[in-house]
């Protein structure tokens, strides 16, 4: 219900505004997750100054990211030459 000349506009923001405030902590409690890790400080640290990164949780998300492609790449591999694309390079080539 949007504000009118009837309703309270400080009312209609305090509602939505509680309401919005709700919804982006739960959507950040969803998409953030507090972990506690046991990791060799060694490998934190090596991983750290060979990427520049300053950060370790920073650190532990790209190495996340890196061993999520990479196995996805490996995934990929596995059908290397097993899909038939109808591809006939010899006329791509006459065009």
């Amino acid at each position: 219900m949007r504000p009118s000349k009837n309703n309270n506009i400080k009312e209609y923001a305090k509602k939505h505004l509680t309401v919005h405030t709700i919804l982006r902590y739960y959507m950040y409690r969803r998409l953030f997750m507090r972990t506690t890790l046991e990791l060799p400080d060694i490998l934190v640290a090596e991983a750290m100054e060979i990427t520049n990164i300053s950060t370790k949780t920073e650190v532990i998300k790209t190495a996340l990211e890196n061993l999520i492609q990479r196995e996805k790449v490996k995934e990929l591999a596995d059908y290397f030459g097993k899909i038939d694309l109808g591809i006939n390079i010899e006329e791509m080539r006459k065009r």
